[in-house]
């Protein structure tokens, strides 16, 4: 009885230590960027009304299309998104997808506000070709009357 358990204990051992390594390895093949730096969330208030959300990605990064999503708060009222047509790709979970690499600009009309400031939340997702996706993330910003956006900022 006694030597089933050293070997179980045996076997968890080598499980943690191979595990681990797997782990070390894996993280260690690819350094990932924060999800701040892969994605630069930019958004801005246009003259002509609208809310413009854009990213300059690095190579190797993507956004889902169908994680993109500008929500707005606090008496906001918008239009309809307007997202322009992306790269088709084979996601191994998600299946066919519409992706964007590089650059990223949507928009979105203000129809009305009942406060003062314009205040949206930017949504998006993205992953590393390397293999790393990260979770969803959203965006704060609230934009003066005169189109002065006067801070992003994760909630």
């Amino acid at each position: 009885m006694t030597d089933k358990i050293h070997v179980k204990r045996l076997f968890v051992l080598c499980t943690v230590l191979v595990g681990g390594s797997v782990a070390s390895q894996l993280t260690n093949d690819h350094e990932f960027l924060p999800v701040d730096e892969a994605y630069p969330t930019e958004a801005q208030l246009s003259e002509d009304g609208r809310v413009l959300a854009r990213w300059v990605m690095p190579d190797g990064y993507y956004l889902y299309k169908h994680a993109l999503k500008i929500v707005g708060k606090e008496g906001t009222e918008l239009g309809s998104l307007v997202i322009p047509t992306g790269k088709k790709k084979t996601d191994e979970f998600l299946g066919e997808v519409e992706v964007y690499y590089n650059f990223l600009e949507i928009s979105v009309p203000v129809l009305g506000q009942s406060h003062a400031n314009v205040v949206v939340d930017v949504h998006f997702q993205g992953c590393a070709d390397a293999g790393l996706c990260y979770p969803p993330e959203v965006r704060e910003f609230r934009f003066e009357e005169g189109g002065a956006d006067i801070g992003g900022s994760s909630p």
